[in-house]
């Protein structure tokens, strides 16, 4: 189940001033879901760059209901203009159940 489930991704990324503040337009992003359990998983994602989207992400996923993934975690910044956080998401995932 380790890895047969277990998600890596990488790739580039494009901002705008408006969203990424100043620094880089340009940067790369990593993330890894690695599922321990059918109802527990552990989260990283970081967004590489010099502007306000720089940040780190460390969590643990649980699924109380196969639809419905509580997310806990930190947030640390790759920068040192952006601040460290906590992170809470509650994500509602669509079911299709069709074969």
């Amino acid at each position: 189940m380790f890895l047969k489930h277990s998600v890596f991704v990488l790739g580039s990324y494009y901002n705008t001033l408006h969203y990424g503040g100043e620094g880089d337009r340009i940067g790369f992003w990593l993330a890894s879901e690695i599922v321990l359990t059918e109802k527990f998983h552990v989260m990283a994602e970081s967004v590489m760059g010099k502007n306000a989207l720089a940040y780190t992400s460390l969590g643990v996923i649980y699924y109380p209901l196969k639809y419905m993934p509580l997310t806990f975690g930190i947030q640390i910044p790759n920068t040192e203009n952006n601040a460290y956080s906590f992170v809470f998401e509650l994500t509602i995932l669509p079911i299709n159940d069709e074969k």
